[in-house]
């Protein structure tokens, strides 16, 4: 029933059950049926405009088979002797059927996304509308294979346990199995210091069972996970792109052992594969590799590879290394090692290498690609050789990255557990006792000259200790120790192939292998802290990390990866000291004592509770009853969890009220709600009885749940769906923030105010269970993924100081209002100068996205006989707006009535904190009269007035006191950012400030540019910046560690003027610096970027070339779906158009610019390949229409390889934003290789190109792109100034040199291409003549159809999809 058979055109999957599966979505009458009907009547109408070639008729009718030839083209009749020889050749008929393979895949595409049937790919552009019976057929196919996946489940349980039954039933005359060999790390028994009189098996009888289990250990994988990895299998063979999609599905999880072989070997043949393409890699690779060998045994003279001339060594550091080795105990068996040191003198013989720690690499694959029988003679030790090379030189990395990898851990210690990192460094220079050649490996590729000093040395001579002690004692060296043996000389066997599993799935990216050192040592904390010198730290790190459960690892390692709190990692271990369980005593009568252990949680509340939940666009299409959402059928759920178990849980049980809402936006809608009534109360929380849960770190935390009831109908009740959820920790052990040792201290609240992002949909199981998370596409989402939820812990038994900061009523600023006369006409009468006057300061409009909490400072100059004016020192109201806020601040000027100079001038300056560098800096500054010409009098400006802000200061290099209002003229605009003032007459009461729409202000010179109005729409939909200054205070408060529980709203105001000073702030008389304009803008997927490849420089003559852009995206945004308005999808395009003005050697490209919605990624890049066009233009004879382009050896025009002159990278983005400017980045000579596009993705360009060396073999020397970068919320002339940015060009080479190529004007123009192509006469007139102008435009149709059309064909050939 189980058998399967060879994939075939009705059995391609080759496996029985999703070959049934895939028959059943084709039976007749099926929904697949329609869908075929429509894209095969595309398809022919399609067909039908190719019919005059007869050689590529006769080639698509081939392909397309005789039953669709004969259906939709009856008086079709076939030639199959048009594309047999004589009349074509066998590479003529290849290349002419991989060109219309590529052309039916394009057609079809097209035919497919016309007819809303095509299925959305990862990086695919999604059709406006899917068609009925599509989406019927997917839904269909979804119901049958889960069906299908089912019953093959049932009936293979139903044959295990048939299979088992007869192994019971014979079990007296079957040989018992041999036992495994105890580890000499692991005990076979455990306990722990907790006995409960609970009724369920204590921790300690479970650990103590699943030690003294006996009998042959599985490897690592069983038959019904194997069941489902072979049908992973199938699907693979059938579609290998799904390879990454079932690799990020599977991240955290240990692979069934036939799907484990399978995605291992994949991965070690990729870096071949992609070198050689359209070819059987591993035969090539297999036999390549066998070649080797034979050549390496006639070369050593040896009479088999499997004994080399160092066979003795190898087998030597066998036996050793399994002795020692606690994963590889188990397998201390002759068989075994004999394959191991066989297969390692294969690989001698293949290459002349040999380390110990091949020894080590060499073991997890023997176990993924163990056969049935382990043979000690045949292929499969040259087989594990070979696979041990391919891991060697494509996967594993290299040394100096393991180097890295260590300092980085380091690092990351640092900063996570200080006290840790600092007890390590100490307690290694304790006793220091080293052995050279524990570390000779990792210290020869380190530093091979002090490596080979310690090598010369006299033993145990002073210089030798000396040495040792400087470069071993180290805690680095352990860590490299660690990575450079891919954790299998530390690790249990489970624990080895868990962390390879996961290496293989991601591509053995460094930042896993960090990850991975991480967990260990924070799961070892407790150890780690018990060690007092340099030999106990090291019997730490060699001894005690076999001895960690598996699953523990898996934990902490999950957790890390999705970017857990590292703080959490010590309670992961469930092998750490825990608190004796207390032993049951009667209830006291009287309130028990102040002090909680640690299985006793005392009484906690949530309250002030308040929700945004945004709903986008499409929910609301797809859900009806989002149309009409009343938000008085929202209630809240909380429940309180210790690890996995439900402590309690309640019901809201008050009407929910409405805050203020922001104005909607045509993506989304936005509900703010409040809980004002409501009070959530826990106490009696007993977690006594849950040992278990202690052991693995478990903690007490909330999760709060957001349903949505819809009222009840006439035909039905209402029915309850779960818009959300939010999970937060309410407590956290004291060595949590201490760093106490783990002792019966009482849990401490987290109390005080908080923000938590609510995440759509019900509550997933592996939010609980702390599964490893699959990635789910987030079309289906009813909220969207700025949805958040603020909520306050408290003591119930205290009273907090102050409530939970919330939304008060806010201002709504309107983008600009012009002046109403009206409103100005109620100002007082104007004052002389020698009057006193008040200046205010109302607010500031539109702070930027890179702008938090502001101040206003100025000074008043030219003062005359006045004297001692205070500063101008302005701080906002808490409770007003971030985007604009609002100030009560007036200085009152010359209140002794003093004669003041006529042309004094109010200097004043806006500062803020860098919302990402944290730094203090100025947004801007403007100047304000304060008197001015009235009926050829000076008198006061009386009056309310909105000012630019312009970057920097002016020029006061002749004294503040010359001064002039035109001063600040040239610099340039803060984009969007004004300042609100009055100056009027002294009164002796403050006097409120004016509304901003009521039209006070005198506003002329304000009005938004285009570029501002795109900007103040992206502030409107901002949902993400906080609403008012008290909510950013908090946020700068959490993100510098700063947030004090209960801090009244006075202490956040003094919070704020200490955060904005200037002396405390900068270093002494260091002024502060100017806001980054480029970065006012934050970029937004929805409003995109502007690409221009603009220009070249330094380049070969005589070519015609042109420009392939292609988007690399970042790691963090690979796979993802675009959105449904397209954003996010996979991004290539072409130059076009040439300046025929230009020169041949730098090329100027007139298209425009390319419009973008990527997804930010700092690590997000632009591909740039420049490709020639090996073609000639032929003119017709009359010169009146477009002559044909032919190649110009007389062949096949085409674009592949041989036509790449070069390659450019250029980065995106930094800082949020844009990184604007104008690129000048180097041209490298060829194709960019494989490698180096994957750490394009992984890092930024600059650190890529830092980790190559590039010379004039690998680069086209002077040559050099110019390309523009900007974001798309700026026209080109309203963008702030940019810089040209060259760090690439001085990465790769010397930037004089690319200078001198950028400034050569002499050589041919782009105008000769033209010229060359004309008959004789023509072409003595060179450029002056009628003919030539007609076919210049007739050259550039002609060239650049043709160009595209073929770059088209190739990118379908590549499998990347049409332009």
């Amino acid at each position: 029933m189980y058998k399967s058979k060879a994939p075939d055109a009705k059995h391609p999957f080759g496996a029985h059950w999703l070959d049934s599966c895939y028959q059943e979505t084709l039976l007749p009458g099926s929904h697949w049926d329609k869908i075929k009907e429509a894209l095969n009547n595309g398809l022919a109408q399609k067909v039908e405009k190719q019919l005059e070639h007869p050689e590529r008729k006769q080639m698509i009718f081939e392909l397309l088979g005789q039953d669709f030839g004969k259906r939709y083209f009856p008086d079709h009749n076939p030639d199959p002797g048009l594309l047999e020889p004589p009349a074509m050749s066998k590479t003529e008929k290849d290349k002419l059927m991989l060109e219309a393979q590529s052309w039916l895949q394009n057609q079809m595409y097209k035919i497919a996304n016309e007819a809303g049937c095509h299925r959305v790919l990862p990086g695919e552009e999604p059709s406006d509308t899917i068609h009925p019976d599509m989406v019927e057929f997917l839904e269909d196919t979804h119901r049958i294979f889960s069906t299908g996946l089912d019953r093959q489940l049932f009936l293979q349980e139903e044959d295990l346990a048939k299979n088992q039954k007869e192994t019971l039933q014979n079990k007296e005359v079957m040989t018992k199995p041999p036992s495994r060999m105890p580890s000499l790390f692991k005990p076979m028994t455990a306990s722990t210091e907790t006995t409960t009189s609970s009724d369920k098996p204590s921790t300690t009888n479970i650990k103590a069972s699943i030690h003294n289990l006996s009998g042959e250990p599985p490897t690592f994988w069983g038959p019904q996970s194997d069941a489902i990895g072979d049908s992973i299998i199938s699907i693979l063979h059938r579609d290998p792109r799904r390879f990454d999609e079932i690799a990020k599905r599977l991240h955290g999880r240990q692979l069934p052992g036939s799907l484990r072989k399978y995605m291992w070997l994949d991965v070690l043949f990729k870096a071949e594969r992609q070198k050689m393409k359209s070819v059987n890699v591993e035969k090539i690779v297999r036999e390549r590799f066998g070649r080797a060998v034979s050549r390496g045994v006639g070369e050593l003279r040896v009479k088999r590879a499997t004994h080399s001339p160092i066979n003795g060594l190898i087998e030597n550091a066998v036996i050793e290394t399994y002795e020692v080795t606690p994963s590889m105990m188990p397998f201390n068996y002759d068989a075994h090692l004999k394959e191991a040191s066989r297969s390692l003198n294969v690989l001698y013989v293949y290459n002349r290498s040999y380390e110990p720690y091949l020894i080590h690499w060499l073991f997890p694959l023997q176990l993924a690609f163990r056969e049935t029988q382990i043979q000690v003679s045949g292929e499969h030790m040259y087989e594990l050789a070979m696979y041990l090379d391919l891991l060697n030189t494509s996967c594993f990395p290299k040394w100096p990255e393991v180097f890295a990898i260590a300092e980085k851990v380091m690092t990351t210690l640092a900063q996570a557990d200080e006290e840790l990192h600092d007890h390590l460094k100490d307690i290694s220079q304790r006793n220091v006792d080293v052995s050279p050649k524990d570390f000779m490996v990792q210290l020869i590729h380190q530093e091979k000259t002090k490596a080979q000093a310690v090598l010369s040395t006299t033993p145990q001579s002073s210089k030798t200790k000396t040495l040792s002690k400087d470069l071993l004692s180290d805690p680095l060296i352990f860590l490299r120790k660690w990575v450079g043996e891919g954790f299998v000389g530390v690790l249990d066997t489970q624990a080895v192939i868990y962390v390879w599993d996961q290496c293989f799935m991601q591509g053995w990216p460094s930042s896993l292998l960090h990850d991975v050192c991480v967990t260990l040592l924070l799961l070892l904390r407790h150890k780690f802290m018990e060690a007092s010198d340099y030999h106990s730290m090291k019997e730490v790190f060699f001894r005690e990390p076999c001895k960690l459960y598996t699953a523990d690892i898996q934990r902490g390692f999950i957790h890390i990866q999705n970017k857990g709190s590292p703080e959490d990692l010590p309670y992961m271990n469930r092998q750490r000291p825990i608190t004796p369980a207390p032993t049951p005593v009667p209830k006291p009568k009287s309130p028990a004592p102040s002090t909680v252990s640690t299985v006793q949680l005392p009484p906690v509340g949530l309250k002030d509770i308040e929700l945004k939940i945004v709903i986008p666009a499409e929910a609301v299409e797809r859900e009806q009853w989002l149309s009409s959402f009343d938000i008085s059928n929202v209630q809240l759920h909380v429940s309180v969890y210790f690890g996995s178990e439900r402590l309690a849980y309640k019901w809201s049980q008050t009407e929910p009220a409405p805050l203020v809402v922001s104005a909607g936006t045509p993506s989304s809608k936005t509900h703010k709600i409040d809980f004002p009534d409501e009070v959530f109360v826990f106490d009696n929380l007993d977690v006594s009885q849950l040992d278990v849960e202690r052991e693995m770190g478990s903690y007490p935390y909330a999760i709060v749940r957001v349903d949505y009831s819809t009222p009840g109908t006439s035909t039905g009740s209402g029915i309850t769906r779960t818009l959300g959820w939010s999970k937060f920790k309410l407590f956290q052990h004291p060595s949590q923030t201490s760093r106490l040792s783990m002792t019966s201290q009482p849990w401490v609240m987290l109390d005080g105010d908080y923000f938590y992002t609510l995440h759509s949909g019900s509550v997933p199981e592996s939010i609980i269970n702390n599964l490893p998370r699959t990635p789910h596409s987030p079309g289906l989402d009813i909220i969207g993924n700025t949805s958040e939820l603020a909520v306050q812990t408290f003591d119930p038994s205290k009273e907090p100081k102050t409530p939970v900061s919330r939304a008060d009523s806010i201002e709504s600023v309107p983008h600009w209002v012009p002046t109403n006369a009206d409103t100005a006409n109620s100002n007082p009468p104007a004052s002389s100068p020698s009057e006193p006057f008040d200046i205010y300061i109302d607010g500031v409009n539109f702070v930027p996205d890179n702008a938090t909490i502001v101040k206003v400072t100025g000074r008043v100059v030219k003062t005359g006989e006045v004297t001692d004016i205070p500063d101008v020192l302005a701080f906002p109201k808490l409770k007003s707006s971030t985007r604009c806020p609002r100030f009560d601040y007036r200085i009152a000027i010359n209140e002794e009535g003093k004669a003041m100079d006529p042309d004094a001038i109010a200097l004043l300056r806006v500062y803020t904190v860098d919302r990402i560098t944290l730094e203090l800096v100025v947004i801007g500054s403007c100047l304000v009269g304060l008197f001015e010409d009235i009926d050829g009098q000076r008198k006061l400006r009386v009056g309310g007035e909105q000012h630019r802000l312009k970057s920097g200061m002016p020029d006061l290099r002749n004294g503040i006191a010359a001064l002039k209002m035109t001063d600040l003229d040239e610099a340039p605009l803060v984009p969007g950012v004004t300042l609100l003032t009055r100056i009027v007459p002294h009164t002796e009461e403050m006097s409120k400030s004016p509304l901003y729409q009521s039209g006070y202000y005198s506003s002329g010179s304000c009005e938004p540019s285009a570029s501002e109005r795109k900007i103040f729409d992206s502030y409107d939909k901002d949902q993400d910046f906080p609403v008012s200054v008290k909510s950013m205070v908090s946020l700068l408060q959490q993100k510098e560690g700063e947030k004090s529980p209960g801090q009244t709203e006075d202490d956040m105001m003094l919070w704020l003027q200490n955060r904005l000073d200037n002396k405390k702030q900068l270093a002494p008389q260091k002024p502060a610096g100017n806001l980054d304009l480029v970065r006012c803008v934050r970029y937004r997927q929805t409003v995109g970027l502007n690409i221009n490849v603009h220009s070249a420089y330094g380049l070969p003559e005589g070519l015609y070339l042109h420009c392939m852009s292609r988007l690399l995206p970042g790691h963090t945004t690979v796979g993802r779906e675009p959105t449904e308005e397209g954003h996010g999808k996979e991004y290539k395009f072409l130059t076009s158009k040439h300046d025929y003005a230009s020169l041949q050697k730098a090329p100027v490209w007139l298209d425009d610019a390319e419009l973008i919605h990527p997804y930010y990624d700092t690590s997000t890049s632009l591909l740039i390949q420049m490709f020639v066009m090996n073609a000639k233009y032929l003119p017709t004879p009359d010169h009146s229409t477009p002559g044909k382009v032919v190649a110009k050896d007389g062949g096949q025009l085409a674009l592949d390889a041989d036509s790449v002159l070069g390659w450019a990278v250029v980065p995106i983005f930094e800082r949020d934003s844009v990184m604007a400017g104008q690129h000048f980045v180097p041209v490298m000579r060829g194709s960019p290789t494989p490698e180096i596009l994957t750490e394009f993705g992984a890092s930024t360009a600059v650190d890529v190109l830092k980790n190559h060396t590039w010379d004039n073999s690998s680069t086209i020397p002077g040559a050099s792109l110019l390309v523009n970068v900007w974001d798309n919320h700026y026209t080109l002339e309203e963008h702030p100034p940019v810089l040209e940015r060259d760090e690439l060009l001085e990465v790769v080479g010397d930037v004089e040199k690319y200078e001198q190529a950028k400034e050569d004007t002499t050589g041919p123009a782009m105008t000769q291409l033209v010229v060359d192509c004309l008959e004789s006469k023509v072409k003595k007139l060179g450029t002056n003549s009628d003919i030539y102008e007609q076919e210049r435009k007739f050259y550039e149709q002609a060239m650049s159809e043709t160009f595209y059309e073929l770059m088209e064909s190739a990118l379908m050939a590549a499998g990347y999809g049409p332009l």
